[in-house]
């Protein structure tokens, strides 16, 4: 039955959201084609359309040989501090404090130095563009080293260690950072304390019913999951709050 062919055939090319072909038969006696090889012809007939449509826009790509950098930078021999500076133990410290100002900074990097340590600042995984210029200031007038935990921390100062909030997992991504890497996590499984979750709305005004003018935040404050697991609310003010998951 022609008639039933020519329907089969232009059902079958109409299977295409980039063509809408016009078809012109000729015919035989005694032909038959199967759907699946008609849908094969199809298929076939598209793809070398295609590849000749676009040909002009192709360039070669060349195979690129990967060097694999077997060794992590892993920052060694230091420790997180949220408020006491005295009796440091470890050859480089990191404060990650709550409110971020130079004074709070200065004297941080004071007793670093008197007692021979390498002092570094914790920037937050978010910042607001007033916020990066309150770290530029506190950078310029403490000179201390940075932690970045995302990519605006990286053009703060030349004296980075990558924190755990960039991610890296393996030693390629170390070597294009070239730079001392702490892992949010090791392959052991042991987390090192970085957030779980961002929020940049208050839940203290959500939840305790605080505002600005009567801030109600304190340590201690926390979220329960259903299954019992216990996630600490933490608070880092820049120039504006925003509220972690730890």
């Amino acid at each position: 039955n022609g008639e039933g062919t020519e329907k089969d055939i232009e059902n079958c090319f109409n299977k295409s959201e980039y063509f809408s072909p016009k078809i012109t038969y000729l015919y035989f006696e005694d032909c038959f084609l199967v759907k699946s090889s008609l849908n094969d012809f199809r298929r076939k007939v598209y793809a070398t359309a295609i590849d000749m449509l676009t040909l002009v826009d192709r360039e070669k790509i060349d195979r690129i040989n990967v060097e694999i950098v077997k060794n992590i930078k892993l920052l060694k021999n230091f420790q997180i501090v949220e408020e006491n500076f005295e009796n440091l133990k470890s050859e480089t410290v990191i404060y990650s404090p709550e409110i971020y100002s130079v004074e709070d900074v200065e004297r941080f990097t004071y007793s670093c130095r008197k007692q021979g340590k390498r002092p570094y600042l914790f920037a937050p995984n978010f910042a607001l563009s007033k916020d990066v210029e309150l770290l530029k200031e506190i950078i310029a007038k403490t000179g201390v080293g940075i932690v970045a935990n995302n990519y605006y921390a990286l053009s703060l100062t030349d004296d980075v260690i990558i924190g755990g909030g960039l991610n890296v997992y393996n030693s390629i991504t170390s070597a294009v950072f070239d730079k001392p890497i702490i892992l949010s996590e090791n392959g052991a499984g042991e987390r090192t304390d970085f957030a779980y979750m961002t929020l940049r709305h208050c839940p203290i005004k959500t939840h305790v019913n605080g505002d600005c003018n009567n801030c109600k935040y304190q340590k201690g404050y926390a979220f329960v999951m259903e299954n019992g697991k216990v996630l600490r609310l933490k608070r880092k003010k820049l120039t504006d709050c925003t509220f972690y998951l730890t």
